[in-house]
């Protein structure tokens, strides 16, 4: 883990990626073969009516050919590099070898996944499972491919298992079987996912950032929160928020933003370690920020039989809450620390607004998914072309044709970079749904959490809450999320949860496990750009994040928050949730005016619990200890310090 964060904190100190033209043969070729396979996928999926059981078997090949060309390189010395190379290219080249024999003998093989494969099949079953081990192995770390192998070995040894774990044991071959087809395993639904939503999302995020939309929402956020005390800070989580909308990847969030943001809030005033933590919780929030989030929240959809705009509308409650409580924290920390609004230049509003026209495949996205109803597939279709059309609007991004063309040749380069390990993570999660539904264990745990919960939600909760976070701290979010959801949705959904609040109540939490210590890859991100302490930024980033912890209660509890029964009863459920945000803000920052003590940071807690907690008579006494405590503790400090103005800057 350590060697991933390292390399993430590497690319974070690098400004630019070279050009096409900057680069090194070996280079060139490399990016016009990725870029051909973009543009490959790209049509066939949009274009022609390519099968997804040729599509799923070539995109696996892809993943793990980019894992070759652009991955980690193992070994020590020379001897063992080369030595590892050549294994490397004998394993890819068979895995190539066996997409070739699937487009080949295509419809035989589609036959035999129902009727049992040949041992052809397996033998190139076998070679591509352990080569995606491999390059899981290299690009998210060891827990995924562990997890896995302790599946695996439960299939074949769960026999000897006590009481209600015992299962009828399977073969290596029964194993393998199930791995080559198209349910469940290497072309199953997850890579299918992956090929037709991830991939050309991705390539999104490259393109908007060529035509200079990312830099855009940059400037935009210190236009709106620049002037404010703490400045930088708010900067830092406006600008996340925005960058989130386009990138679903919470240290590449961190990475984006906060080589500009960290220095500037550390220039204000602001401590190193609770500036990484600012950048880290507003980086992950990009993960549940629409219209493009986590890469799991494809998966969320697509488990759940619903379309990926409707679940975009779910979730746009939840982001106001999370960024809102954010805001507030930072707001009263700039407060206690006397922060003053930064010094560095304005941005021009009439500029700004001129340039609006790079929210075009923003816009796209939004119209496409959540009003028109189409697929994320066609929208992020269209949303390319607009960003291509703005790069060429833009004149800081104008192009010659041939600078253009490479330009988009560079876009295709790090958009493979970034697919490779979420690819990889995606066909080895989707191993070990596999193995949970071969074996029964899925359905196992979700009815141990309901006798542990004993019928009791909130036990329940809990259970997933922890459940889900220990999976994310060696996963990735979409990884942990899966398979969290496979074990414990079925549970809560039993209890009454419905089931769009459970998925989304999981989906929070693997998206928080990227600042939950132990494992925290956002905050230790964050910590690697300022040359702060891991750890501690994990620590301070789940204090300030505190509320993040709560919304998934929130919104399982009562499901107005989701917009599950209209907007009028959406936003007279938003008022007390956001009154209890800003209370447990008080709490964890402790400075309201003056400095707010013990006693009353407590009562702040409980009574921000209450408001958060759907129900009129909580509601009541929540907003009655918030109004008695801010008086008591207005006219008392007022009387000891002297007289201030309430919630002055």
């Amino acid at each position: 883990m350590s060697e991933k964060i390292e390399d993430i904190n590497n690319g974070a100190n690098k400004q630019e990626e070279k050009s096409f033209m900057q680069k090194s043969m070996k280079e060139k070729i490399v990016t016009i073969f990725t870029t051909v396979g973009v543009l490959w996928f790209m049509y066939s999926l949009c274009f022609s009516a390519t099968s997804p059981t040729i599509i799923r078997p070539v995109f696996v090949a892809f993943v793990l050919l980019l894992g070759l060309i652009l991955g980690p390189r193992p070994g020590k010395n020379k001897i063992a590099k080369t030595v590892i190379l050549v294994i490397d290219i004998v394993f890819v080249a068979l895995v190539v070898a066996s997409t070739i024999y699937i487009i080949m003998d295509h419809d035989a093989w589609v036959m035999r996944t129902a009727l049992g494969h040949n041992d052809t099949d397996i033998f190139f079953s076998v070679i591509t499972v352990i080569a995606i081990l491999e390059l899981t192995r290299r690009t998210v770390g060891w827990p995924l491919v562990i997890l896995t192998l302790v599946f695996f070995a439960y299939a074949i040894l769960g026999g000897h298992f006590p009481g209600k774990f015992k299962i009828f044991p399977y073969s290596f071959r029964d194993i393998f079987n199930q791995f080559y087809g198209t349910g469940d395993g290497l072309f199953g639904s997850m890579v299918g996912i992956c090929s037709t939503y991830i991939l050309p999302f991705v390539f999104l995020g490259s393109v908007m950032g060529m035509s200079g939309t990312g830099n855009y929402f940059i400037r935009l956020a210190n236009f709106l929160t620049g002037k404010s005390r703490g400045g930088p800070a708010k900067v830092a989580v406006l600008s996340s928020a925005l960058f989130g909308t386009i990138s679903g990847a919470g240290a590449a969030n961190v990475v984006a933003t906060g080589t500009f943001t960290i220095p500037l809030m550390k220039k204000t005033g602001y401590d190193g370690n609770f500036a990484c933590a600012v950048e880290s919780v507003a980086s992950i929030g990009g993960q549940i920020m629409p219209p493009v989030m986590a890469s799991a929240a494809f998966l969320a959809a697509d488990i759940m039989g619903i379309p990926y705009g409707q679940l975009i509308i779910y979730a746009i409650i939840p982001a106001i809450l999370y960024y809102v409580s954010l805001y507030l924290s930072l707001d009263m920390e700039a407060g206690r620390l006397s922060l003053k609004s930064s010094a560095e230049r304005r941005e021009n509003g009439l500029l700004l607004l001129k340039e609006s026209y790079l929210l075009l495949p923003l816009i796209i996205i939004i119209v496409d998914m959540c009003v028109l109803g189409r697929s994320p597939l066609r929208a992020a279709g269209f949303a390319i072309l607009g960003g291509l059309l703005i790069t060429e609007i833009n004149p800081e991004t104008r192009l010659s044709p041939k600078k253009f063309l490479m330009a988009i040749a560079d876009s295709a380069y790090k958009a493979c970079k970034t697919l490779m390990p979420i690819g990889g993570a995606f066909i080895c999660a989707s191993l070990v749904v596999a193995l949970l539904n071969l074996t029964g264990m899925g359905i196992k745990l979700s009815s141990l959490i309901l006798g542990v919960a004993n019928g009791n939600m909130l036990p329940a909760l809990i259970l997933t809450m922890l459940i889900t976070i220990i999976l994310g701290m060696g996963l990735p979010v979409a990884a942990s999320y899966v398979i969290a959801a496979s074990v414990c949705a079925p549970s809560l959904i039993q209890m009454g949860v419905p089931l769009v609040a459970a998925h989304m109540f999981i989906l929070h939490f693997a998206s928080l496990s990227g600042i939950t210590p132990p494992v925290a890859l956002a905050a230790f991100t964050a910590a690697g750009i300022a040359g702060e302490k891991p750890l501690s930024v994990a620590v301070t980033a789940c204090r300030i994040g505190l509320c993040a912890f709560f919304v998934p209660y929130c919104f399982a509890f009562g499901t107005d928050l989701l917009l599950l029964n209209g907007i009028g009863k959406a936003l007279l459920s938003l008022i007390p949730a956001l009154i209890g945000c800003f209370s447990i803000v008080l709490f964890v920052i402790g400075w309201c005016t003056y400095k707010i003590n013990i006693v009353f940071r407590i009562l702040l807690l409980v009574a921000g619990l209450c408001m958060m907690y759907v129900g009129r008579t909580t509601d009541i006494i929540g907003i009655v200890i918030i109004v008695g405590v801010l008086i008591v503790h207005y006219i008392y400090n007022r009387k000891k310090y002297g007289p201030k103005k309430l919630f002055s800057k």
